[in-house]
């Protein structure tokens, strides 16, 4: 599977019941849990698609009724695994993250610090996204702001930042 085609949508946390249901956690508040058909969840390095039966979500927090998935063996095999969704599919999900998903993989560098390393996630908690960065082999986690984030080129895949004084030091 082309893996550029998808997007992280979240990990499942444990089964809910004795039906095959799963608690699952999303990376971003959910707008519309109505449009989320199908999601794929990663096992052993290939992302297998599950239809969506049922959903109820508040939040970021769902419990979810996958196709195939009905006993509490299935349920506990999920655990821990990440789920997917298409990544055109994105918009309809999380109209107000969409546009930040497309940084991944992005070259992060600040103005007075230099290369600071390459976006991996992206994080909404509450309004502020969160850029995580992988910088010397840990991660940093950088507001998404407009008095942060100076310039975005898409052409070069590169973002340039201005931090606060000691942002790093405290941060890190």
């Amino acid at each position: 599977m082309d893996t550029e085609a998808y997007a992280i949508l979240g990990v499942v946390r444990r089964r809910q019941g004795l039906k095959g249901n799963v608690v699952a956690w999303f990376n971003h508040d959910v707008t519309h849990p109505d449009n989320l058909s199908m999601l794929f969840i990663q096992i052993n390095h290939t992302l297998v698609p599950y239809r969506v039966e049922r959903l109820s979500c508040q939040y970021r927090k769902a419990i979810i009724k996958l196709q195939g998935v009905d006993d509490p063996a299935s349920a506990n095999y999920l655990q821990g695994r990440s789920m997917f969704v298409l990544r055109e599919d994105l918009p309809q999900l999380f109209p107000q993250v969409a546009h930040l998903d497309r940084l991944l993989g992005y070259h992060v560098a600040d103005v007075r610090e230099g290369d600071l390393g390459v976006v991996r996630a992206i994080y909404a908690p509450s309004q502020q996204r969160l850029l995580a960065i992988d910088y010397c082999g840990r991660e940093l986690l950088v507001p998404y702001h407009e008095a942060i984030v100076i310039y975005v080129n898409h052409e070069q895949k590169t973002i340039t930042l201005q931090l606060p004084d000691g942002f790093i030091e405290a941060v890190y």
